[in-house]
Parts: C-alpha cells; sequence; structure tokens
C-alpha cells in the first residue's frame, strides 16, 4: 500500500481600497475602488506566482512587488503579463514613486498596460508577508500595511491577509527535488550509520 500524495499548497487572498486594505492617492482611492488579488501555488518548479491589480480607471504604468534584497534575475522565470520588462533593485520614494510610503527592494514590472493587469512567475523563493506599489499617471496605490518604518508580519503563510499584506517571494530557497532527494538519502544513511 502507499501512501498518498502531499497536497500541494495553494494560498489566496486579495485586499481591496473599498475596505481600507489599499491606501493611495487620485481616483484609484476616490471614487475607486482598487483591488489587488494573489495566488501563490507550490509546484514542480518551486513556486507559482500570480497577482491581479485591478482599478476602475486609468491604466497601470509600472507595479512593484516587494522581495528579499537577496533577490535577483536567477530567481524569477516564466513571467508573464502585460509588462515590457523588470527591473530588480532599491526603489525609492520620488518622481516614479511620488507617494510611495518608504524604500522598497523588489521587482519593478514596468510599462504595464490595462486597467486590470495580471502578471504571473515562478520562482523558488518561499511566499512570506511583503508589499506593492503601482502608479498609472497622477493615480498610486499600495497594501495599507506599507508604512514608513514597515515591518512586514512574521507569520506563516496562508490564505486572506496578516495586517493588509500580501504574499511575495522571501530569500529562502526551495531545494531542487534531486537535491532534496540527496539530502533525505543522506539523512537515513546517517542515522543507520548511528545505530550500528
Amino acid at each position: 500500500m502507499s501512501a498518498a500524495p502531499a497536497a500541494a499548497s495553494v494560498y489566496t487572498g486579495d485586499l481591496s481600497s473599498a475596505t481600507g486594505g489599499i491606501d493611495g492617492v487620485g481616483e484609484w482611492i476616490s471614487p475607486g475602488p482598487t483591488t489587488i488579488a494573489w495566488e501563490v501555488a507550490d509546484n514542480a518548479t518551486g513556486w507559482h506566482y500570480k497577482y491581479t491589480l485591478t482599478t476602475a480607471r486609468q491604466e497601470v504604468s509600472h507595479f512593484t512587488l516587494e522581495t528579499s534584497v537577496s533577490f535577483g534575475d536567477l530567481d524569477i522565470f516564466n513571467e508573464v503579463g502585460p509588462f515590457d520588462g523588470i527591473e530588480i533593485k532599491t526603489h525609492l520614494p520620488g518622481p516614479g514613486y511620488p507617494s510611495m510610503p518608504d524604500d522598497i527592494f523588489g521587482i519593478k514590472f514596468d510599462e504595464t498596460t490595462g486597467t486590470t493587469v495580471v502578471i504571473e512567475f515562478d520562482s523558488r523563493r518561499i511566499p512570506v508577508w511583503g508589499d506593492f506599489y503601482a502608479k498609472g499617471g497622477l493615480n498610486e496605490v499600495w497594501n495599507a500595511g506599507f508604512v514608513s518604518g514597515d515591518t512586514d508580519p512574521f507569520a506563516p503563510p496562508a490564505n486572506g491577509s496578516v495586517d493588509n499584506h500580501i504574499l511575495v517571494p522571501n530569500s529562502a530557497v526551495v531545494p531542487e527535488p534531486m537535491t532534496l532527494s540527496m539530502i533525505v538519502v543522506g539523512a537515513i544513511a546517517l542515522l543507520r550509520r548511528r545505530r550500528r
């Protein structure tokens, strides 16, 4: 008799300006509403991340997603969405981010189009709670938990939201299946050796 395969983890959540989960300036807030929904699922390559940002008017020009500072170009693959490029670095409040509450290190999906932007990608980085920022014309939005001096929640990934944060890729890397298999085999061999 064989054991049933473990169920894949899938986490979903959403925030809305109508319920106070999203802050910002411009028509995306009033009259609004603006929403962001996410789905994060483990898969054969690590984790699949999907974000859907919906505004009532004015196209989104860029969408920035927080990551850990060790996140780099090799940590994101299979990117899909209405954008022309990505930029991974520290993004500072200023001309491109006039009302952003604080610095954010992460992925900027640049030159996005549409009032509904769906961005998907894969990463070996595990999900943790973090922030987002988006801009289009004079409109800007971010999760209400993204404030100056923000400390992201340390709670484990779950459905919904924790303190108005969203799930984003972290610094820990999910081992590749072959690496994980080697670790398990090595641990079993070590345990058997100790029992002798």
